[in-house]
């Protein structure tokens, strides 16, 4: 179902991706790993980043990749993952904005409890349906960078894909888009994290 969901718009979300055991493991292990340390600007959302290159890399978050590849063969296919990081924020931030990011599909896993999310219609992501916007696949121009990107953005239609604990998210990632983070409960444990997959080259994998 999620592969032809995805054929008709690009975008799709499953939720009840992980069973439970391997759930409660990467949820510990984004909370006890010490990787997270690239801290982001109060500009850019305050929120702190860990990623492949730098050791973010249990074999858990590889098998489930392969997995999804497995159970999404019309979406992934034989595109390779190019890259793979986490983001773990703060209680009150904006979280990123308006952006592109540079592979073929963007899938986006929330792995926090649900209770810890406020605000239960949001504290996802906002993607929008600007496809008849002329720009480079894999870039971000200026114009759509920040507030002003929100400004050119708001004349097209976007859907906006509320939290929840075990959900995936999967997209063009030509499409631009931005966090959407809400309000969260006080608590390290009550922390936002995601964790993104980009797969294949949007340069060179059609």
């Amino acid at each position: 179902q999620a592969d032809e969901k995805f054929g008709k718009n690009s975008i799709v979300y499953v939720d009840d991706v992980l069973n439970q055991e391997a759930l409660m493991r990467l949820l510990n292990y984004c909370q006890s790993a010490t990787l997270f340390f690239e801290t982001k600007v109060e500009n850019a959302g305050g929120h702190l980043g860990a990623y492949v290159v730098d050791g973010f890399a249990p074999p858990l978050l590889f098998q489930i990749a392969e997995e999804l590849r497995v159970a999404l063969p019309r979406i992934l296919g034989d595109i390779s993952l190019r890259n793979l990081w986490s983001y773990k924020y703060t209680q009150r931030e904006s979280g990123i904005l308006v952006h592109k990011d540079q592979a073929k599909v963007n899938i986006n896993l929330w792995i926090s409890p649900n209770e810890a999310n406020l605000e239960p219609d949001r504290g996802g992501l906002k993607i929008y349906d600007a496809t008849q916007l002329h720009m480079p696949r894999s870039v971000t121009p200026p114009e759509l960078q920040g507030e002003s990107g929100r400004r050119i953005l708001a004349e097209y239609s976007n859907l906006t894909i509320p939290f929840r604990q075990n959900r995936i998210t999967i997209f063009d990632s030509s499409l631009p888009h931005e966090s959407d983070v809400g309000a969260w409960a006080p608590g390290y444990t009550n922390r936002r994290i995601s964790i993104t997959f980009l797969f294949g080259d949007a340069d060179t994998e059609d």
